[in-house]
């Protein structure tokens, strides 16, 4: 995810959502959506989910600890429950707490954390403009699934789109959406109206995210190829082009290519040539949550998790795939490459983990 937008980190992870009794990536939201006693990956009960004891008036507390690959991490403790996607503007992390209904703006330097109340079911955060974050819900039980927030003055709006598996904005303004079923939306550059709709067709029980390239929207589920959709001149979204990539959806855009990953392989997508140019060999993962290329296309990091529901945050040189590192994380739910850490916020611990990278 590019360091103005998630996935992302999504989120959006991610983020990645999910879906009822399968997990996805936390930067695409899921059918049943997560709670309080869930594990959004799963459904299931999550293990000991500590609960945030912040005070949101006060600065949150960093610290900062070893992890057991030798790589430096700090962890900052969140005011909201459930945190999944990210999208970093600067020193500002923008966090969605799905569980607790928060949007969190944490100061990265350790300045006080700011919350705004969008309601649960939140699976996607993007940077809307200067004044504007965007949040994404897979559920519309609670207000509109779009909701739009000015931190300048703490407005909330919203637009009635439907339950969502993963947004984003396109170099036109304009924003693009994945429903939970396959429906595909699209927003005006103002953020305030439904202007176009068609679908296409997933499968509802995996993970599901879409991104943005340019004015074009990527979007998949696991098993179905990506399909590229465009609305030039018209306001009904149509397929372009459709890519197989042997399995994986589309979560973040860098170097000028759509990346997305499977557990056996991190692919990127040219969108001048609608193939699949670039190929990186993962090993040892068994399902893929979010991911973030920086942007030199150089390195991946990825939130993971290894056979046994094991939890890890995961570096890879590109194309290569040779692990810069890893971190445990016990569910890491959206990644975003910051400045000088890779951020990775962890649904389980109510907190976000900064990892440094390796120098080399």
């Amino acid at each position: 995810m590019p360091a103005t937008t998630r996935r992302l980190s999504t989120a959006v992870a991610g983020p990645l959502l999910i879906v009822a009794a399968c997990s996805g990536s936390f930067g695409t939201p899921s059918v049943a959506g997560p709670s309080a006693a869930t594990d959004p990956s799963t459904g299931a009960s999550p293990s000991a989910a500590p609960s945030a004891t912040q005070d949101p008036s006060v600065a949150p507390s960093i610290s900062a600890s070893p992890s057991v690959t030798g790589l430096r991490t700090t962890s900052i403790r969140l005011d909201g429950e459930g945190p999944i996607d990210i999208a970093l503007d600067g020193r500002t992390a923008w966090v969605i707490a799905t569980d607790s209904g928060d949007l969190l703006a944490i100061d990265l330097d350790g300045g006080p954390a700011r919350s705004f109340d969008v309601g649960p079911a939140g699976s996607h955060v993007i940077l809307g403009g200067p004044d504007e974050v965007l949040v994404a819900k897979f559920d519309a039980g609670g207000g509109n699934p779009v909701v739009t927030v000015k931190p300048s003055t703490g407005a909330i709006g919203g637009v009635a789109t439907g339950p969502l598996a993963g947004f984003d904005l396109a170099s036109d303004g304009r924003v693009w959406a994945l429903g939970t079923a396959g429906e595909i939306v699209l927003v005006d550059a103002g953020h305030d109206q439904v202007v176009g709709r068609s679908s296409i067709a997933v499968h509802p029980n995996e993970h599901l995210d879409a991104v943005t390239a340019g004015d074009a929207f990527w979007a998949s589920s696991d098993t179905t190829g990506v399909r590229r959709l465009e609305a030039k001149g018209a306001t009904t979204p149509r397929v372009t082009a459709e890519i197989e990539t042997g399995g994986g959806i589309p979560l973040a855009v860098a170097r000028g290519l759509v990346w997305g990953a499977r557990p056996d392989e991190l692919w990127g997508i040219d969108p001048k040539t609608n193939a699949v140019t670039v190929h990186v060999p993962l090993r040892g993962l068994d399902e893929i949550l979010d991911l973030d290329v920086d942007e030199a296309g150089k390195h991946a990091w990825i939130a993971a998790r290894k056979p046994g529901r094991v939890g890890v945050v995961v570096g890879v040189e590109i194309p290569s795939g040779r692990v810069l590192g890893e971190v445990p994380v016990s569910l890491p739910a959206g990644i975003a490459i910051g400045s000088d850490r890779v951020w990775a916020t962890n649904y389980d611990g109510d907190e976000l983990i900064g990892i440094v990278p390796p120098s080399a």
